[in-house]
């Protein structure tokens, strides 16, 4: 978690700092020690409240999983209760995020992922998106869970199918999601330049496409040039991420 807290911490100020110049919808509008600390710790702005979300929920599973001597189901109750206690007093996270940490980790516990993959998910997953109203497919819903749930299940059974090539570059990319997460913030906002080669086409998959492609190995080429820089060690704690 500390290798993930520093590369994380590095990004959100450079993230704060440059949204004194660029249009970012939650900015902050002066620079001080106090404010990008206060990012860092308390309300990261842009794509990084997953990592803080991420290091908080699992920093908090961690201490009570090594010092709680009980049940699964005690420590996986002790760590929920801290997270509702962390979101709705101290304001330090989205307890609609941190759900979703608590769902993989009692999946993991339960051992219950072999019943989570099926073709027959098609069927309700269609539902779900049938459901869930437009422009309002925000995560904590009732459709959004649902959807992200069988989303993730039926990816788990087309994967069994893939040919191995495809399969060995899924799991290049899922083995650097680190990196990705990091630095696709930069080449998001550098594909927007790119927008107006693609209004020929009104559905904007074609930019979709491009962008995911531009974006996951962008990101995965930064980590591949610090690892060639030797700053990895500093950076994620490994002498080579990639």
């Amino acid at each position: 978690m500390a290798w993930i807290f520093i590369p994380y911490t590095i990004m959100e100020i450079s993230y704060a700092c440059m949204s004194m110049l660029f249009p970012v919808w939650d900015g902050i509008k002066e620079i001080s020690a106090s404010v990008l600390l206060g990012k860092v710790l308390l309300d990261p702005i842009g794509p990084y409240w997953y990592l803080h979300t991420f290091i908080l929920c699992g920093t908090t599973y961690y201490f009570v999983h090594t010092y709680l001597s009980s049940t699964p189901f005690i420590r996986l109750l002790v760590t929920s209760s801290l997270l509702l206690l962390f979101s709705y007093i101290f304001h330090l996270l989205t307890f609609a995020n941190a759900f979703y940490f608590m769902a993989g980790t009692a999946i993991h516990l339960g051992n219950v992922r072999s019943y989570l993959v099926s073709p027959l998910l098609f069927l309700p997953l269609s539902s779900g998106f049938s459901v869930q109203p437009a422009g309002e497919s925000e995560q904590s819903t009732l459709g959004g869970i649902l959807i992200t749930g069988l989303v993730i299940s039926l990816s788990l059974y087309i994967y069994k199918h893939l040919p191995h090539t495809v399969k060995q570059a899924s799991l290049f990319i899922g083995k650097n999601t680190l990196p990705i997460l990091l630095f696709s913030p930069v080449f998001t906002a550098l594909s927007k330049l790119f927008l107006p080669f693609f209004s020929f086409d009104p559905t904007g998959i074609c930019f979709l496409c491009t962008a995911t492609v531009i974006t996951l190995y962008g990101s995965i080429f930064i980590a591949f040039c610090l690892d060639k820089a030797r700053l990895s060690p500093f950076f994620f704690g490994k002498k080579i991420l990639i």
